[in-house]
Protein backbone atom coordinates (compact mmCIF):
# COMPACT_ATOMS: atom_id res chain seq x y z
CA UNK A 1 0.00 0.00 0.00
CA UNK A 2 1.37 3.45 -0.82
CA UNK A 3 -1.35 5.42 0.95
CA UNK A 4 -3.02 5.58 4.35
CA UNK A 5 -5.85 3.22 5.21
CA UNK A 6 -9.27 4.53 6.25
CA UNK A 7 -8.41 3.89 9.92
CA UNK A 8 -5.05 5.64 9.60
CA UNK A 9 -6.74 8.59 7.88
CA UNK A 10 -9.33 8.85 10.65
CA UNK A 11 -6.53 8.82 13.24
CA UNK A 12 -4.66 11.64 11.50
CA UNK A 13 -7.79 13.77 11.24
CA UNK A 14 -8.70 13.05 14.88
CA UNK A 15 -5.23 14.32 15.85
CA UNK A 16 -5.90 17.54 13.94
CA UNK A 17 -4.42 17.02 10.48
CA UNK A 18 -6.37 19.08 7.97
CA UNK A 19 -8.04 16.83 5.42
CA UNK A 20 -7.20 19.44 2.79
CA UNK A 21 -3.63 18.14 2.91
CA UNK A 22 -4.84 14.74 1.64
CA UNK A 23 -4.16 14.14 -2.03
CA UNK A 24 -6.26 11.00 -2.52
CA UNK A 25 -9.70 9.68 -1.65
CA UNK A 26 -10.81 6.16 -0.76
CA UNK A 27 -14.25 5.43 -2.16
CA UNK A 28 -16.16 2.60 -0.58
CA UNK A 29 -18.83 0.51 -2.19
CA UNK A 30 -18.93 -3.00 -3.54
CA UNK A 31 -15.29 -2.63 -4.59
CA UNK A 32 -13.34 0.04 -2.65
CA UNK A 33 -10.77 1.95 -4.67
CA UNK A 34 -8.40 4.90 -4.49
CA UNK A 35 -8.66 7.92 -6.77
CA UNK A 36 -7.41 11.47 -7.04
CA UNK A 37 -9.08 13.77 -4.56
CA UNK A 38 -12.13 15.57 -5.94
CA UNK A 39 -13.47 12.82 -8.20
CA UNK A 40 -16.62 11.62 -6.45
CA UNK A 41 -17.29 8.02 -7.41
CA UNK A 42 -18.32 5.93 -4.42
CA UNK A 43 -20.97 5.65 -1.76
CA UNK A 44 -18.77 6.95 1.04
CA UNK A 45 -15.48 8.72 0.62
CA UNK A 46 -12.58 9.21 3.00
CA UNK A 47 -9.56 11.44 2.48
CA UNK A 48 -6.27 9.58 2.44
CA UNK A 49 -2.65 10.51 2.07
CA UNK A 50 -0.12 9.09 -0.36
CA UNK A 51 3.43 8.51 0.84
CA UNK A 52 4.41 11.64 -1.09
CA UNK A 53 1.77 13.77 0.68
CA UNK A 54 2.87 12.45 4.09
CA UNK A 55 6.50 13.19 3.22
CA UNK A 56 5.58 16.79 2.43
CA UNK A 57 4.23 17.17 5.99
CA UNK A 58 7.55 16.33 7.64
CA UNK A 59 9.66 19.26 8.82
CA UNK A 60 13.45 18.96 8.37
CA UNK A 61 13.96 19.77 12.05
CA UNK A 62 11.79 19.77 15.16
CA UNK A 63 12.49 21.19 18.59
CA UNK A 64 12.01 18.85 21.54
CA UNK A 65 11.61 20.15 25.11
CA UNK A 66 11.26 23.72 23.94
CA UNK A 67 14.50 24.53 22.20
CA UNK A 68 16.70 22.30 24.36
CA UNK A 69 17.06 19.55 21.77
CA UNK A 70 16.90 19.77 18.00
CA UNK A 71 15.96 16.64 16.11
CA UNK A 72 16.77 16.26 12.41
CA UNK A 73 14.81 14.20 9.91
CA UNK A 74 16.56 11.12 8.51
CA UNK A 75 15.15 8.87 5.80
CA UNK A 76 16.89 5.72 4.59
CA UNK A 77 16.10 2.62 2.59
CA UNK A 78 18.24 -0.33 3.59
CA UNK A 79 16.07 -3.28 2.71
CA UNK A 80 13.24 -1.60 4.63
CA UNK A 81 12.32 2.08 4.90
CA UNK A 82 13.66 3.78 8.01
CA UNK A 83 12.44 7.22 9.05
CA UNK A 84 13.58 8.90 12.26
CA UNK A 85 14.16 12.18 14.00
CA UNK A 86 17.64 12.05 15.50
CA UNK A 87 19.21 14.35 18.09
CA UNK A 88 21.36 17.01 16.53
CA UNK A 89 23.26 17.92 19.71
CA UNK A 90 23.19 14.92 22.02
CA UNK A 91 24.83 11.56 21.42
CA UNK A 92 23.10 10.03 24.45
CA UNK A 93 19.73 10.22 22.67
CA UNK A 94 20.19 8.38 19.35
CA UNK A 95 16.68 9.19 18.10
CA UNK A 96 13.47 10.67 19.41
CA UNK A 97 11.24 8.64 17.15
CA UNK A 98 11.98 5.81 14.77
CA UNK A 99 9.77 3.92 12.34
CA UNK A 100 10.78 1.06 10.07
CA UNK A 101 8.92 -1.13 7.59
CA UNK A 102 8.39 -2.27 4.01
CA UNK A 103 5.46 0.10 3.30
CA UNK A 104 6.64 3.72 3.09
CA UNK A 105 3.17 5.19 3.71
CA UNK A 106 2.80 3.12 6.88
CA UNK A 107 6.24 4.17 8.13
CA UNK A 108 5.48 7.83 7.42
CA UNK A 109 2.02 7.55 9.03
CA UNK A 110 3.68 6.56 12.33
CA UNK A 111 6.05 9.53 12.16
CA UNK A 112 3.27 12.02 11.29
CA UNK A 113 1.14 10.58 14.09
CA UNK A 114 4.03 11.14 16.53
CA UNK A 115 4.53 14.72 15.28
CA UNK A 116 0.80 15.49 15.65
CA UNK A 117 0.56 13.86 19.09
CA UNK A 118 3.50 15.93 20.30
CA UNK A 119 2.17 19.10 18.62
CA UNK A 120 5.27 19.43 16.48
CA UNK A 121 3.31 20.06 13.27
Amino acid sequence: MTYTSIEQSKTLMHLGLDEETADLTISTGIIPYIHIKGLKRGNKEYPCWSAEALLELLPNEVYINGKEDTACLNIMKVGAYIVSYDSKERNDIPNFVHSMGDDLADVLFKIVKWLLTNKLI
